[in-house]
């Protein structure tokens, strides 16, 4: 009996020796979420996190929302994208791809690259800017993703728009009268001779 308990006892000290003894490729990163909430992503992911550029305030953020700063026509918007690594070990081959909204007209920066190593904790930034194409009123959104075999990630910013009102209101003023004159005697004159 005593010899049974003592196997047990060494079956369960073997086991627990070798579940410390090697490394647990489970970890897990949680990352808290603008508006709130959490992203939890596990080993070998990676983070995806897009911002842009607030004209008013001058700092890189989120989300601009119709209460913050507004895009018009002409606009130039400047967003940054970070892809990192969140896990224990090297990816490789990452794809990176940003897809722009059709009111946004690509002006610089790279839509689309392969990142061919990424390190654990290792990011990487991307610049982009765009330019408004046409008058809307609302909010769009601008996605960024990462993704390489097994680990994917994406993250939007976005961004509001209004129209522009006109820069010159046309005027109707008495040079339309002194053009109308001419022609209303001629017309006059025309008639004259009909009859």
């Amino acid at each position: 009996m005593v010899k049974k308990y003592l196997f047990v006892l060494s079956f369960v000290a073997i086991l627990g020796f070798l579940s410390s003894a090697f490394p647990v490729f489970a970890t897990v990163t949680c990352t808290t979420q603008y508006g709130g909430g959490q992203t939890c992503v596990s080993t070998g992911q990676l983070l995806v996190n897009k911002k842009v550029f607030n004209p008013e305030t001058s700092q890189m953020v989120d989300n601009l929302t119709l209460n913050d700063h507004l895009f018009v026509v002409g606009d130039e918007i400047t967003y940054s994208v970070e892809v990192k690594n969140v896990g224990d070990y090297t990816l490789n081959n990452v794809n990176f791809t940003d897809t722009l909204p059709a009111i946004l007209t690509w002006t610089s920066g790279e839509l689309n690259s392969k990142i061919n190593s990424l390190t654990p904790g290792q990011i990487r930034t991307f610049t982009l800017k765009a330019t408004v194409n046409k008058n809307g009123v609302g909010c769009v959104l601008n996605t960024a993703k990462a993704e390489t075999n097994g680990a994917s990630d994406s993250d939007t910013a976005q961004i509001c728009i209004k129209s522009a009102a006109p820069k010159e209101i046309p005027k109707a003023g008495p040079e339309l009268i002194f053009l109308a004159i001419p022609f209303s005697a001629i017309g006059y004159y025309l008639r004259k001779i009909k009859k």
